[in-house]
């Protein structure tokens, strides 16, 4: 039972750091753009 347990708890540890890791978005920055574009463009999404 305890060996189920940590198999489990290391499992969540690596989910979690594989879920930082991800990359949402590879674009690159255009100042251009940003200073042009609204609020979802400039990633502020009212939150």
């Amino acid at each position: 039972m305890k060996q189920k347990t940590k198999i489990f708890a290391l499992s969540m540890v690596f989910v979690f750091l594989l879920a930082c890791g991800v990359v949402v978005n590879n674009e690159k920055f255009d100042s251009a753009k940003w200073k042009n574009g609204d609020e979802r463009a400039r990633g502020n999404n009212g939150l």
